[in-house]
């Protein structure tokens, strides 16, 4: 509230015809409140606040600060530490999406209420389970095994939302897309699918580009006593694996390839959020919406999806089992 006092104050002198030090005046009891929860050497000032272009952001980033300091002094367990760091990489885009008419991009208050406890790292499940799904893996309290089960098609559920959200945009966004063409790989033969989405004149002298949509588990570790854990490393595992299996081939063949990854807890890719960024300025300029708006659109759409399709299939394991947490 604060930082949206002060990104209008300018406003508020002309309408109410006060001077900006008067107004600023007033709201010093707030910012002494927020002081309060900075270190000394983070203290804002009025002055600080009514110079930045930005007033929100700077006080949010340094109330986030000191939380994730806080955080750190508390000693929390390695899970714990690795649901944080990952949500910090892009993960809260799907709060930020914006209510719409279209039920993709709308959530039950349970499936929300879902998204958001494993958002937090928060027990989904009143106890662990067999798999009530697959039968052969641990249904973990966290939803983390319900996020990553092969059974009853809920990853691929999970997929092709994001698949079908990335298409529809770049279509709105007037650019020349198809849906997993066939026979890119051969002339003859359908064979593999490198593209879950083919991007017509992406790159430079007007080479196809192979876009495959790929969700990592964001919490899936595979750090090392010589490699510590990082939130970015199941993205570049994915990519690589993708890379692997199509980079080479589709090259042959005058095609780009592009993993487009995603993060089961938010975020995306180097290379996805290339592709993002070139969807949303194509967006703003089809619908004359600012191009920063518009890639902010765009990644709150697909991460949107993503965790609406995870709730449904953690929801789905818990009430088969009957052990869904109220």
């Amino acid at each position: 509230m604060l930082g949206s006092c002060y990104h209008s104050i300018a406003l508020q002198s002309k309408i109410l015809h006060i001077s900006e030090e008067n107004l600023a005046a007033d709201y010093a009891p707030l910012l002494q409140s927020v002081n309060e929860l900075l270190r000394e050497d983070k203290h804002v000032t009025s002055t600080t606040l009514m110079a930045s272009s930005e007033p929100q952001q700077l006080l949010s980033s340094l109330v986030m600060q000191v939380q994730l300091e806080q955080f750190a002094e508390s000693r929390p367990t390695p899970r714990e530490r690795h649901v944080v760091d990952a949500c910090a990489h892009d993960g809260a885009a799907w709060l930020e999406m914006v209510p719409t008419g279209d039920t993709r991009f709308m959530m039950t208050s349970e499936e929300w209420r879902i998204a958001a406890r494993f958002r937090l790292g928060k027990a989904m499940y009143s106890r662990p389970i067999q798999c009530p799904c697959c039968h052969n893996q641990v249904l973990d309290v966290y939803g983390i095994h319900g996020c990553t089960c092969q059974s009853e098609n809920d990853c691929r559920a999970r997929h092709d939302a994001c698949r079908n959200a990335l298409y529809d945009i770049a279509k709105e966004a007037r650019l020349s897309v198809a849906l997993e063409p066939n026979f890119l790989l051969s002339d003859t033969v359908a064979g593999d699918k490198p593209a879950d989405v083919i991007f017509y004149q992406y790159g430079s002298g007007g080479r196809h580009a192979c876009v495959d949509v790929t969700i990592a588990n964001s919490l899936e570790d595979f750090s090392t006593r010589d490699s510590p854990w990082k939130p970015s490393a199941s993205f570049v595992r994915k990519a690589n694996d993708k890379n692997r299996k199509y980079l080479a081939r589709c090259s042959e063949r005058g095609f780009l390839f592009v993993p487009f990854v995603c993060g089961s807890l938010g975020g995306f890719g180097e290379e996805a959020m290339r592709v993002i960024k070139k969807v949303g300025r194509a967006l703003g300029g089809a619908t004359g919406i600012l191009p920063a708006l518009a890639i902010d659109i765009v990644r709150r759409r697909l991460a949107f999806v993503i965790q609406k399709a995870q709730a449904t299939s953690i929801l789905r394991r818990g009430h088969m089992g009957d052990v869904m947490m109220g």
